[in-house]
């Protein structure tokens, strides 16, 4: 699942790189200014931030949902930790990227590197397969350390599909990544 160097991190390094993610993205071209300077706040004042910027938003964002809980999500309750750690890219999974490549995604139980291999991200634009690799923060994903019966994996890639997928396209085979542990309740049913 991971390679041996992980360390315990907190909920506001994960936010704060979810943050410098999102502020990247076009939506949110006219705030990035405004919510980067967040990234300086101390941890609470940070976090009070992001659930601002939750409440602002149209969609339930996993990452949101597993580290402070959303108005329709609370999986966060269901964390013992976060850690920081090196993935091997061939254990990640994801539960639906969106609805259009649902079928293909299930022919492969959700493992992204056997979507890449078997080129089924190639069927879809939104894939920049083509484009350079991720650099920086981008490199960094974030999932969860759960098991599925119907899924291929041993972590659900919550954040970073898109950019997961790039390198596996490049042959890339490990990354960093933010890894929510669950709590012993939750590992054992």
């Amino acid at each position: 699942m991971f390679t041996f160097l992980h360390k315990k991190i907190s909920v506001a390094d994960v936010l704060r790189h979810f943050i410098i993610m999102e502020a990247s993205r076009e939506r949110y071209a006219n705030n990035a200014e405004g919510m980067l300077s967040w990234i300086k706040l101390s941890d609470d004042k940070f976090i009070q931030k992001v659930r601002e910027f939750e409440v602002t938003r149209d969609d339930d964002n996993p990452v949101l949902g597993w580290t402070i809980g959303t108005r329709r999500n609370s999986l966060y309750k269901n964390i013992s930790h976060w850690i920081s750690a090196k993935v091997y890219l061939d254990d990640l999974y994801t539960c639906g990227i969106n609805s259009e490549m649902k079928a293909d995604l299930d022919a492969v139980r959700g493992n992204l590197k056997r979507f890449v291999d078997i080129g089924y991200a190639a069927k879809y634009s939104e894939f920049k397969l083509d484009s350079d690799l991720p650099q920086n923060e981008a490199k960094i994903l974030i999932g969860i350390a759960q098991f599925y019966s119907d899924r291929d994996g041993t972590i659900e890639l919550i954040d970073g599909a898109h950019r997961a997928v790039t390198m596996l396209s490049k042959g890339i085979t490990k990354s960093k990544a933010y890894i929510g542990i669950l709590t012993r309740r939750q590992l054992n049913g």
